[in-house]
């Protein structure tokens, strides 16, 4: 549906993000596309915060908190040190770069470190949340329409097209933790 409008805009690089998309992500899609990028942190706000609500949902549904830390014969990553990817990820690419939040991320560490408490993964889930909607909340239609700041896999990239990366970055860890939590404790919910 929406790769003959790429075709036609001349937006053939970003072709390859229109397979798969929910709704809301192709709907901010159009929205960029439709040249009304400043209105694209009206959807990206929304979004970020219901899925940081829904990663906070997951964690708390762990039953027992070394659940959390537990993995298995080819799962290489454990709900906690996901989560702390995450908070890491979001804190850094968006509070660090583009909120000058003086964060500084260790990225061993978010897969390194085990057995932190729920109540730390919690809160830095909600710390996260607060930088990430304060720094969207302030970035100007220009700033939304430069090259991120940082260089992706040595290449320059739209910051509005990185913003929606990260949120499906996001979403796809979700999932994982999802997968991992019912897989660890033996429950279908």
């Amino acid at each position: 549906m929406f790769l003959p409008f790429c075709n036609k805009l001349k937006l053939t690089k970003y072709k390859k993000i229109f397979y798969n998309l929910n709704a809301d992500i192709a709907f901010i899609i159009l929205v960029y596309i439709n040249e009304r990028i400043f209105m694209i942190t009206l959807h990206l706000i929304p979004l970020f915060q219901k899925d940081l609500d829904k990663l906070k949902e997951e964690i708390n549904l762990y039953t027992k908190d070394e659940l959390l830390w537990q993995v298995r014969d080819g799962i290489t990553n454990s709900g906690g040190n996901l989560c702390l990817h995450l908070t890491g990820n979001l804190q850094h690419y968006i509070g660090a770069v583009l909120g000058d939040s003086g964060y500084v991320r260790n990225r061993d560490a978010e897969f390194r470190v085990k057995n932190v408490p729920r109540d730390k993964l919690l809160e830095d889930i909600e710390t996260t949340r607060a930088v990430v909607t304060d720094t969207l909340e302030q970035l100007s239609k220009n700033d939304l329409q430069n090259d991120y700041p940082l260089p992706m896999l040595d290449e320059k990239t739209n910051t509005t097209y990185f913003l929606l990366h990260l949120l499906s970055h996001l979403n796809y860890h979700i999932g994982q933790i999802n997968y991992h939590r019912r897989i660890i404790s033996g429950e279908v919910k």
